[in-house]
């Protein structure tokens, strides 16, 4: 079953780039008419496929080979994505209008070499604009109350980042523009809630263990799995070097932060065939301890799809990632579908759920419709 569904994913991959690729020769021939075919679709092919051979050629490409390949297929992505759209779009235009006899046959060819031109140039744009966008991370803020005491705590200033997506195609300076962005809000506690590692390497176990201890907040930072740490297959080793590097990565537990609050960190969906994921029934401090005290609660969950369960059991506060809100216009119309709250904040009866869009990418490192983030809550008891 495995392989049929890895057969059908290609077959579809080479679709798509098929017909890209198609209307893109005959859209440039019409510009460069000594154009080679043979050239082109040797060429084309090749960066087609270059992310799936970035990924799979590990163990008999040299490193660096390997990252070209791995960073101009992830960009290629992006170019494929808005090209398929844009060309659809101007196909479906373009057969309404020879249906509807809207164009004069002896001015077709050049309305439709022009038309095929400017999808290029939006193409190029939209692109280029993404790439810059991804690296444009801001601080969204938030105020919230919450209607129990926590001690003798009045406030607390909370950072949370999610999908920082460390890997391959991480940049260098990166991680050190990530902490100290972090740093530059003075945090009394910082989240990590998953996808914080999406692919382990040598170079980003060396990022890790210089920049991550070097996070300064009050209460300290913990950390939650995302999918991306079980995709990758490590997530024991990467949970080890997080743990090394200072962060406290919470894998279905509940730990209880002084006489202020509760912090419980689930583990990601991505691990429920395991067995192992527990239910948050069994986590709430009342279910491990029947006297414990009546203190906030906050939630850390990569994947906002248990908010129902978290509002049920008297959760207060509950933190996820997961969705990027999209990260490619208009995938945030799908994302909206699936989750309740795909991104932002929701109050759900008496619980505060705030989903955030992450600060790094997936895929593509490019970000449209939406923009890489910290958030920032100011949390009063």
């Amino acid at each position: 079953m495995f392989y049929l569904m890895v057969l059908v994913a290609l077959v579809l991959y080479g679709g798509l780039n098929y017909y890209v690729g198609l209307r893109g020769w005959q859209i440039l021939v019409g510009f460069l008419p000594l154009l080679n075919s043979k050239v082109y679709w040797v060429l084309f092919w090749l960066i087609a496929f270059s992310y799936i051979i970035g990924q799979l050629s590990g163990s008999f490409l040299p490193e660096t080979i390997r990252r070209i390949f791995s960073v101009a297929g992830a960009y290629w992505l992006g170019v494929l994505f808005y090209s398929f759209l844009l060309l659809l779009a101007l196909d479906v235009v373009r057969l309404a209008a020879r249906v509807l006899h809207l164009w004069p046959k002896e001015i077709a060819p050049v309305l439709a070499r022009s038309a095929g031109a400017a999808v290029l140039l939006v193409v190029a744009a939209v692109v280029l604009y993404g790439v810059w966008n991804a690296r444009q991370p801001r601080i969204t803020g938030y105020e919230l109350q919450l209607g129990k005491k926590a001690g003798s705590l009045e406030s607390l200033n909370i950072i949370v980042a999610a999908d920082i997506h460390l890997g391959t195609l991480t940049r260098s300076g990166y991680v050190e523009d990530f902490v100290n962005g972090v740093n530059q809000q003075t945090p009394d506690i910082v989240f990590l809630v998953g996808d914080i590692v999406e692919k382990l390497e040598p170079r980003i176990e060396e990022e890790i263990a210089a920049y991550f201890p070097l996070i300064q907040s009050k209460y300290g930072t913990y950390a939650v799995l995302g999918n991306h740490e079980y995709i990758d297959g490590h997530p024991e080793e990467i949970s080890r070097h997080l743990s090394a590097a200072g962060v406290k990565v919470l894998r279905d537990e509940t730990v209880r932060i002084g006489d202020e609050f509760y912090l419980i960190g689930r583990d990601d969906l991505a691990n429920a065939r395991s067995g192992s994921v527990k239910d948050l029934a069994a986590l709430m401090p009342t279910a491990q301890n029947e006297n414990e005290q009546n203190l906030p609660v906050i939630v850390l969950d990569h994947q906002p799809s248990r908010l129902n369960e978290a509002a049920a059991l008297g959760a207060d506060l509950q933190f996820s990632g997961h969705t990027h809100h999209g990260q490619l216009f208009p995938i945030q119309y799908l994302t909206r579908r699936i989750f309740e709250n795909d991104y932002g904040y929701l109050q759900k009866g008496d619980l505060h759920s705030i989903v955030t869009s992450g600060y790094g990418t997936w895929g593509p490192p490019l970000r449209v419709g939406n923009h890489p983030e910290l958030v920032r809550v100011i949390l009063r008891f």
